[in-house]
């Protein structure tokens, strides 16, 4: 399966520490051009970092490998909406604009 060249595999969970996750996941969602997009993906790290805050060791392992899948997922899906992203930005984007 061919790899984009803007796309860098991530290490395996057990080699990355959930700072360094985190981190990945919030440039992922911060590559998304659409407004709408960006801002629940970054939500929606944010808010799954904190619900799960204070886990177990096992438990933390289970989430580190399904936030590998998710930012897998995600780093996909920023490529392909990007590609069809139109050149408008949304009204929320543009200030200082009267």
């Amino acid at each position: 399966q061919p790899r984009l060249a803007t796309q860098s595999m991530p290490p395996p969970p057990s080699a990355m520490s959930p700072l360094a996750m985190y981190r990945n996941l919030v440039r992922a969602a911060r590559s998304f051009q659409d407004y709408n997009v960006r801002e629940y993906a970054l939500r929606r790290v944010r808010s799954g970092f904190k619900e799960n805050a204070s886990t177990d060791a096992v438990q933390a392992e289970l989430l580190m490998h399904k936030a590998t899948k998710e930012l897998r997922t995600m780093q996909r899906q920023a490529t392909v909406y990007n590609l069809y992203a139109g050149g408008m930005k949304s009204i929320l984007e543009t200030k200082g604009v009267a």
